[in-house]
């Protein structure tokens, strides 16, 4: 009775321990073989090379890795065109983890030229031509030029555009005021006009009455004018004034 009581005990003891011993195997062979959440190291990618990419294109390439991108700031390259990448981190062809961030730096082109500005010249007073020759020796474009009557003489610059004394880059377009010199006006005919007369027809005109010198002739009526300078018909600025002489009894 006893020996059977033993011996039953021994036969479980052993059972037991057997599947124990099998479990731990079987839990090792799968520990150590099969990749799992525990154990499984971070899948590695390499880097693709997003130079000269632009920021869409780049993104493409990197969600197909896994990746993500960052965007660091723009600079400026004479090299790399205008929205593509000139630089990125990590480097083309790192391995990384799966997830890792990928910053770059867009390039915004090549640097604008530096400009050469110069000063405007004070070519007021000179003829057209003149002031053309001194624009271009100063590295200067004559632009349009317009003319305006004025008090100058005809063909002489009144005013550029920009001003006298401005800077401005190189090459730059100065446009040109040019004198068309005075408005001129036709001396009315005052011969057997009274002075009074004379004064209006003038200021109509523009002109004013002058010196008026009296005499005395037969071959006219009195108290009209005889005699006039400038002539009738004569051009002349607005302004000027026209002398007369009057024809005055017993004067």
């Amino acid at each position: 009775m006893y020996y059977e009581t033993s011996g039953s005990k021994v036969f479980v003891i052993s059972f037991f321990t057997s599947l124990i011993v099998s479990g731990l195997v079987c839990f090792g062979f799968y520990f150590f073989t099969t990749e799992h959440p525990i154990t499984r190291s971070p899948k590695k990618v390499e880097v693709p090379n997003l130079s000269n990419v632009d920021i869409e294109t780049a993104k493409m390439l990197l969600d197909a890795k896994g990746l993500s991108l960052i965007k660091e700031g723009e600079k400026e390259d004479p090299t790399v065109p205008e929205g593509k990448i000139m630089f990125q981190n990590p480097f083309p062809g790192a391995v990384v983890e799966k997830g890792t961030f990928v910053k770059v730096i867009i390039s915004k082109g090549p640097p604008a030229p530096q400009v050469e500005n110069v000063v405007v010249p004070d070519i007021i007073g000179l003829t057209l031509s003149q002031a053309k020759v001194l624009l271009a020796d100063k590295g200067l474009t004559p632009g349009e030029a317009t003319y305006k009557v004025s008090n100058e003489s005809k063909g002489v610059v009144l005013s550029t555009t920009p001003d006298a004394g401005s800077s401005v880059p190189k090459n730059f377009r100065i446009d040109i005021v040019v004198s068309k010199g005075p408005q001129l006006v036709t001396v009315p005919r005052l011969i057997n006009k009274d002075v009074e007369t004379a004064r209006i027809l003038l200021q109509r005109r523009g002109l004013r009455l002058g010196s008026t010198h009296y005499t005395t002739s037969t071959e006219y009526n009195f108290d009209v004018i005889i005699a006039q300078h400038p002539l009738s018909g004569s051009r002349v600025k607005k302004g000027t004034s026209v002398s007369v002489t009057v024809n005055k009894e017993g004067y």
